[in-house]
Order: C-alpha cells, then sequence, then structure tokens
C-alpha cells in the first residue's frame, strides 16, 4: 500500500477542520452519522492519525505544546469542583477534541497551502449554504428565516462566514476585477442571508471583524482604497434593498435589543464571583433553575463568563491567554509579512471570537477553536521550514507577501 504524501494528508487535514469547524452549523441532525458514525468520531480519527504519521514536525512546534497544556490544565479545576453532568461530560470531551485539533493544525506539510485549503472549503459550504437558504428557506413562527430545519442563530453563524473571509481577501490581495466582482456578490448574498435570519450575534460579529481587517490592511499599501469603497457601496446597496422588504427576521435585527441576556449575563457574574474556583463543567444548569431544569442545558450564552463561572479564575485566566495571545501575535505577524491567507484567518477568527461573547457555548463554537489553531499556524513558522532550492537558485522564503506570490520586476 503506497505511502499518502503530503498533498493528500494535507488535504484530509483541511477536510476535517473545516467539517469539525462547522459541522454542527451546517448538517441537518440526520446528516450527522455517516454509516451509523458520529461524524465527529470520524474526525477525531483522522486528527489522530494525521498527528501519528506526522509527530515529530510536531515536536518542533513548541507554541502547539504550551496552548496545548494551558488549555488542558484551564479544564482541570472544573473537574475537581463538581462531578460533571452529561453536559458538563460532553464539555470536557469537546475541550479535549479542541486540543487534539490544534495539534493537528500544526501537522500541515505546506502551513500556508493547507490553511488556504482550510479557509477555500469552509468559505465555499457558507456560500453554498446561504444560496440554499435564499432559495429553499423556511420561516419559523417568529417570522426568522432559517434552512434545513435548523436554529436561525446557527444559520446566521454560517452565512456570515464568507461576508468576513470574502472581503478580506478583497481587501488584503491583488485579485482579478471579474473574481473580485463575483466575491462581492457572494458577500452581498450571504450579507442578506445573515440578516434574514434575524439574529443580531453574527450580523455585529461580521462588522466588527471587517473592521478589524480594515484596521490592519489599511496600513499596506497594497491596498486599493476603491476596492474597500466599492465593497462598503455594496453592502450599502444591499441594505437599502433587504430594508423594503419588511421582514420580522430583518426588523429584528435593526430593533437591537439584548434578546433578554442581560439577566442571565448579571446572575452568571454574580455567580462566578461568589464561586472563584467555579461550580463544574455543567454545573450552571443547578444554579440558574429560574431559566430552566437540572437536567437542561443551560449556558450563559457567552463563551467567557461560560468559562468563568463554571471553570472559575484558572480557566478564565488560561483561556483568555489563548486567545488573546493568538489575536495579539497573529496581528502582528501579518503586518510582517503581508500574507493575505493570514488576514484572512485573523478575520474569521476575530468573527468566531466576538460569536462566541453572544452565541452557543463551549461545545458549539468549534470554528472559534478551528481558526485559533491556523492563527497560531500562521504566525510560529518552523524552525526548518525554509524549502530545499536547487543549486545558483535564490531561496524562498515563508511569510512573505501576498500568500507566497512572487513580485514582478
Amino acid at each position: 500500500m503506497a505511502k499518502p504524501t503530503g498533498r493528500t494528508l494535507d488535504s484530509l487535514l483541511a477536510a476535517a477542520l473545516s467539517v469539525f469547524a462547522v459541522g454542527n452549523l451546517a448538517l441537518p441532525e440526520a446528516s450527522q452519522t455517516i454509516l451509523g458514525v458520529d461524524y465527529l468520531v470520524l474526525v477525531a480519527v483522522s486528527f489522530s492519525a494525521i498527528i501519528v504519521l506526522r509527530f515529530t514536525q510536531l515536536l518542533d512546534q513548541n507554541y502547539v505544546w504550551v496552548a496545548g497544556f494551558v488549555l488542558l490544565l484551564s479544564i482541570v479545576p472544573g473537574l475537581l469542583m463538581l462531578a460533571p453532568t452529561a453536559y458538563g461530560s460532553e464539555k470536557a470531551q469537546s475541550l479535549l477534541l479542541t486540543a487534539i485539533a490544534i495539534f493537528a493544525s500544526a501537522c500541515f506539510h505546506d502551513k500556508i497551502a493547507g490553511v488556504r485549503r482550510t479557509l477555500v472549503w469552509t468559505s465555499a459550504a457558507s456560500l453554498l449554504f446561504a444560496l440554499f437558504l435564499l432559495i429553499d428557506r423556511t420561516v419559523t413562527a417568529s417570522g426568522r428565516v432559517s434552512v434545513f430545519s435548523l436554529n436561525p442563530v446557527g444559520a446566521a453563524r454560517m452565512t456570515g462566514i464568507f461576508v468576513v473571509t470574502g472581503l478580506a481577501m478583497i481587501m488584503s490581495s491583488h485579485i482579478r476585477a471579474s473574481l473580485r466582482l463575483a466575491i462581492l456578490a457572494g458577500a452581498v448574498l450571504c450579507s442578506i442571508a445573515t440578516l434574514m435570519t434575524g439574529s443580531r450575534g453574527p450580523a455585529l460579529s461580521a462588522l466588527l471583524a471587517l473592521i478589524a481587517v480594515v484596521t490592519l490592511t489599511m496600513r499596506s499599501r497594497d491596498v486599493r482604497l476603491r476596492t474597500l469603497i466599492v465593497g462598503v457601496g455594496a453592502m450599502g446597496a444591499a441594505m437599502v434593498v433587504i430594508l423594503d422588504s419588511n421582514m420580522a427576521g430583518i426588523s429584528r435585527v435593526l430593533d437591537g435589543g439584548d434578546s433578554g441576556r442581560s439577566g442571565i449575563y448579571s446572575f452568571t457574574i454574580a455567580q462566578a464571583w461568589a464561586n472563584p474556583t467555579g461550580v463544574g463543567w455543567g454545573g450552571f444548569a443547578g444554579v440558574a433553575w429560574r431559566w430552566g431544569s437540572r437536567a437542561d442545558r443551560i449556558y450563559p450564552h457567552n463563551l467567557m463568563l461560560e468559562v468563568f463561572v463554571e471553570g472559575g479564575f484558572i480557566a478564565l485566566f488560561g483561556f483568555a491567554a489563548i486567545l488573546l495571545y493568538a489575536l495579539w501575535h497573529g496581528s502582528r505577524s501579518y503586518l510582517r509579512t503581508k500574507n493575505r491567507v493570514e488576514c484572512i484567518a485573523i478575520g474569521l477568527y476575530i468573527y468566531a471570537l466576538v460569536n462566541s461573547q453572544f452565541s452557543s457555548d463551549l461545545v458549539g463554537n468549534r470554528l472559534l477553536w478551528v481558526t485559533l489553531g491556523l492563527v497560531l499556524v500562521l504566525s510560529h513558522p518552523m524552525r526548518n521550514a525554509q524549502p530545499k532550492t536547487a543549486p545558483g537558485q535564490q531561496p524562498v522564503h515563508i511569510g512573505r507577501p501576498h500568500d507566497g506570490a512572487t513580485r514582478e520586476t
């Protein structure tokens, strides 16, 4: 049996990361098993096999060992304070799989190409999902729009991905005019789909992520101001068109509000200060009885508050350190390399990070963990990453501007 090539394994890893990132957002419940096996099991097997095959490469990646150690150490206090409930055990398993995914993301043989492939497949899935939503949408009793009987919030989180990655690509690189227009059209469609779901969190997250991307790219001479103007103009035109539709979902976004979450936020903060070592993973349902029973999957709808109240100060500091370090180091790396893949990855990471403060829980925010790994991968080149060159050929450096495209002279 032939040994899989580096490119084959990179493609398998990119596919596994993409499925892990958005599977819970885009796949109907009936499609989350393949031949009777949960797709997450197949993803975990893929991650583990690639880690084993490229373990020697991992030994050169000091950052991933530190990140994995801090993440796993942050889980421990919540396990010790209270015997995990069924929901808590699910969270612990999800965090373990998250650590494995971060290790796996460091196993790309060609980091830039591997991360690019992951972003392309994830973005393509987002655009395809948005088209399905616009063509075959269903309207809920509250007037919000979804597809495949999925939660409208999850649908919005899925459609918002291409808004960020598409516009980040335009603003961070030189591309053909025809491709630029095609990406803009896709971003407009995904923006409309996101607003139609009536979910405020993903819409706000996409806006803040794009502001961050603009802030990063405007410091580069290679950014064309007219591209930014066209992009903003296209988004504005889309807003004008959809405002006339009077759809309940869009009206819900424009009305603002916090969806009644201010009460649970205040309660969570009070409980976290009263239990500095945490109430245990899944233990929030035991104290937040007013929002449901002890058996319910109750969470604060804010990732950092969830970590704080269930894992305590240690977990909060550990998670915050990893997330903020990736943001800081990734941004500095992009400003140094001007690599468009890195810019897109940072934009999507910020989108997932902001969105995690409004939507879902530790289990459901898989896009955040995948993009965290991708940003860390790109901002930490391997010490032995320089490719071999033929005699007399000039060496080509990893992390050069514009995704490795050579400059013409």
